[in-house]
């Protein structure tokens, strides 16, 4: 599912462009290279990943992996949702990428 949440984003990111409210994720991606963010999705994940395994006999960690998976199932429904609703918002997003609009959330990134 993470991966599926970073492919999602680098399809919006650097072709239309989206609202990041993750200001560690803004961050990121405001360094503007793709692979910036494949590599830090990909350390997060692989990270907590590793902790759950390692304290995957502890109940606390079987508790921890639920509510990661439940978070990233929220995700995806976002993702599916946003996906779905997205051509009814033409106009909207129009406006948010205009650059006198200097919106902080606002993140496009360039294809590489």
């Amino acid at each position: 599912m993470s991966m599926a949440d970073l492919a999602m984003t680098l399809t919006y990111a650097t072709s239309i462009g989206m609202m990041e409210v993750n200001p560690i994720a803004r961050a990121v991606m405001a360094l503007g290279s793709p692979a910036a963010l494949c590599v830090w999705k990909i350390a997060t994940a692989g990270f907590g990943l590793g902790v759950l395994y390692a304290f995957r006999t502890r109940f606390k960690a079987e508790i921890a992996a639920w509510v990661c998976f439940i978070a990233m199932t929220l995700l995806m429904c976002h993702w599916f949702n946003f996906s779905r609703d997205i051509s009814a918002c033409g106009e909207e997003y129009a406006a948010l990428s205009e650059p006198e609009n200097d919106n902080p959330h606002w993140v496009l990134m360039a294809a590489r």
